[in-house]
């Protein structure tokens, strides 16, 4: 099973879906630009993030996610 045939992938597999480094993909997890869930840990950590793939191709299917404004590159030059 590829993971686009799955609805549920993670960082790093969607990263390599749509061509985003996996720290790109964490980043907007955590600014909630892009359905995600995260599952719980065994050991009382944080967990597992996954990424809803379904969810993301109606948002780009509807135009709800919309290009930057700014640089997601924050580093000092």
């Amino acid at each position: 099973m590829s993971p686009s045939d799955r609805r549920w992938v993670s960082c790093r597999e969607f990263g390599e879906l749509y061509h985003l480094h996996p720290k790109t993909v964490l980043l907007l997890c955590r600014q909630r630009r892009i359905p995600f869930t995260r599952l719980p840990s065994i050991r009382g950590g944080r967990g597992g993030i996954r990424v809803d793939i379904q969810k993301f191709e109606e948002m780009l299917a509807v135009g709800e996610i919309l290009p930057a404004s700014a640089p997601l590159d924050r580093r000092r030059r």
